[in-house]
């Protein structure tokens, strides 16, 4: 993670951390805010999971990624399309 971290920071201003409970010695109750992008440089994106119901993204652009990587559950059905 650190590598990743340092590699894509200067380029695209990421924020890493090790979770929330982990590192918050402050009391303070946190707050569970997931990002998840949809659109880069005008290309639709995709998010694919071990897990099918997180699939997020066109359904067509899901089967062409899982193909590619030899994925072997069927995401794609169970996608949640993002507008």
């Amino acid at each position: 993670m650190v590598e990743l971290c340092e590699r894509w920071s200067p380029q695209i201003g990421t924020a890493c951390g090790w979770g929330t409970l982990c590192t918050n010695d402050h009391g303070i109750k946190p707050v569970s805010i997931v990002v998840k992008p949809v659109k880069a440089a005008d290309f639709d994106l995709i998010k694919i999971s071990d897990n099918p119901e997180k699939a997020t993204g066109n359904p067509d652009e899901i089967r062409r990624m899982m193909q590619l990587v030899g994925y072997t559950d069927d995401a794609a059905n169970h996608a949640t399309p993002t507008v």
